[in-house]
């Protein structure tokens, strides 16, 4: 943990989702890790952790929040609990992504798979809706982000938001799937450009055209108010913030945004990492995304706002446009972060003399 801290910090990140450690075989392997390693260190963490278990250790996950009295942990509560994670389908590299047609170059791989028994699937969701606790749910295929989306949209409706969120959501089948991601109020859609410089060029070979029309659809999420943000899905792609909005900028991209889309994507992504929208152990209900209003006091430095920032080496003077700001933070991303705030405490590099 202490050396992905380290790492995330070289990179500017003050606050991450911790998906949990990802093994087939063990499905408590994520609580586990959070029970003897994320708790018991938190006194000591220097960046925000949102942590997440394997959907089936839902509930362990309650008995623990309830048993403890709390979601979070640390000093300051840098580390929150309270999210459930589980995967829909695979990938677009393996095939396994699930579609609703098959694969174009893939002799035998049919529509892609699905890793979960549906029906037991929603029971668990549903379950775990019923506790309070968050569901990200992995689904890259557009079929699969039609089957979670429908199963959300049929979970009771407590107000206009829902604390749920879709991890990737890469390729999805038509505009009104994201109509209806928009009304339905996810916490989170969570797609990953980073990954487009990979896919881009195996997509026209692999997808017909009706399932890649809408691949990548971060200007159509945009337009239609979806709450998304662009996640970094690391260690399978860099935990880069800026290489994703450098990823989101490329021109190359059907789905390129402008500067300020792409830097407030990642910016929102922060956001998305909420925890719940019914509140929390304060019981303050805001409906922010985090109970107690920190999702909406990140991001900006202003009054009122939280003190997570971070003081960047690029070089820009008065005549230098925002794209401009933009481009030279992209250029000297591997060597520019200088200094690092969390909570208005000076956490990495050299602290400033005064």
């Amino acid at each position: 943990y202490l050396a992905a801290e380290r790492y995330a910090l070289q990179k500017g990140v003050t606050r991450v989702g911790d998906m949990g450690r990802v093994s087939f075989d063990d499905d408590f392997a994520s609580f586990d890790d959070l029970t003897d390693c994320l708790i018991p260190g938190a006194d000591g963490m220097r960046i925000r952790v949102d942590a997440f278990v394997s959907l089936k250790a839902h509930v362990a996950l309650k008995e623990l929040i309830d048993a403890l009295g709390t979601t979070r942990f640390g000093g300051d509560g840098k580390l929150r609990v309270g999210g459930v994670k589980d995967f829909y389908d695979g990938s677009l590299s393996s095939r396994t992504a699930l579609f609703t047609r098959p694969y174009k170059d893939g002799a035998g791989a049919g529509a892609g798979i699905r890793l979960v028994d549906p029906i037991s699937w929603e029971e668990m969701i549903r379950a775990a809706d019923s506790m309070g606790l968050t569901v990200a749910t992995h689904a890259i295929g557009s079929q699969a982000v039609d089957e979670v989306l429908s199963a959300y949209e049929r979970l009771p409706r407590r107000d206009a938001h829902m604390r749920h969120r879709i991890e990737h959501a890469q390729h999805v089948s038509s505009i009104d799937t994201i109509r209806r991601m928009a009304a339905v109020g996810l916490a989170g859609v969570t797609p990953n450009p980073q990954h487009l410089r990979g896919d881009r060029d195996v997509i026209p070979s692999r997808l017909h055209d009706e399932d890649a029309r809408y691949s990548y659809p971060l200007e159509e999420f945009r337009r239609a108010n979806v709450n998304f943000g662009l996640a970094s899905d690391a260690p399978v792609v860099p935990l880069d913030p800026l290489g994703a909005v450098a990823a989101a900028m490329d021109e190359r991209n059907r789905f390129a945004l402008g500067a300020w889309d792409a830097l407030f994507g990642v910016t929102r992504g922060a956001h998305l990492l909420s925890l719940g929208r019914d509140g929390d152990d304060d019981g303050d209900d805001d409906g922010d995304g985090d109970g107690d209003g920190s999702s909406d006091r990140l991001g900006f430095i202003a009054d009122g706002f939280i003190a997570d920032f971070v003081v960047h080496g690029a070089e820009c003077d008065a005549s230098c446009t925002f794209d401009a700001a933009v481009e030279r933070l992209i250029e000297t991303r591997d060597r520019g972060v200088k200094q690092v705030y969390v909570g208005g405490k000076h956490v990495a590099g050299p602290a400033e003399k005064r």
